[in-house]
């Protein structure tokens, strides 16, 4: 069947350390069938690196509730056939500005319920292909006198998405230190 994603689910785990890399996967199907990696209600603060020795083809990675505190454009580089990313219900704050520069295939983002507060303008640049996005329940989106529990979960589809990513990042203002664009305070 097209479009149908097999993916190896990742448990139990814990990366701490930035920079950890994968040694070794139990897998019970063969890795050339496997297009994508889920890990669910781990602890994950990094990206494990090393994963594409063992899941070459990956179009599909979900790391969902389990504290992944960073992501960076190295933490992708090695999927460049990525065409979804689901980061929901986790500690991301800031997404900087050649996050997604290898992954140009990429259709689906998914950063719902982290913690970001700062979204570098040229993020999404790279990313021509990109049908949905949802960043719900962020902080920098969050009007301060709405109920959390109340706000309705959705995702912006194509026609929307160029619009409502100037929103977001409207409301969601990188940090002076992430880009080179931006000068020092002290300078006039």
């Amino acid at each position: 069947i097209a479009g149908v994603v097999s993916s190896c689910h990742i448990g139990n785990t814990v990366s701490l350390e930035k920079n950890a890399t994968v040694e070794n996967l139990a897998m019970s199907s063969t890795t050339s069938k496997i297009t994508g990696f889920e890990i669910e209600t781990s602890i994950v603060y990094y990206i494990p690196r090393g994963f594409e020795k063992f899941i070459p083809n990956v179009s599909y990675i979900k790391i969902y509730s389990s504290r992944l505190k960073e992501i960076h454009m190295e933490d992708l580089a090695p999927f460049p056939d990525l065409k979804e990313l689901q980061l929901p219900t986790n500690n991301i704050q800031v997404l900087e500005k050649d996050l997604f520069k290898f992954n140009p295939k990429l259709k689906t983002v998914n950063l719902y319920k982290n913690h970001i507060q700062h979204v570098d303008p040229k993020v999404f640049e790279s990313l021509s292909n990109l049908e949905s996005i949802n960043y719900k329940m962020n902080p920098c989106v969050i009007e301060h006198k709405q109920q959390i529990s109340h706000l309705p979960y959705f995702t912006l589809q194509r026609s929307d998405v160029q619009a409502d990513i100037a929103k977001f990042i409207q409301k969601c203002p990188p940090r002076k230190d992430s880009s080179s664009d931006f000068k020092k305070s002290d300078e006039p």
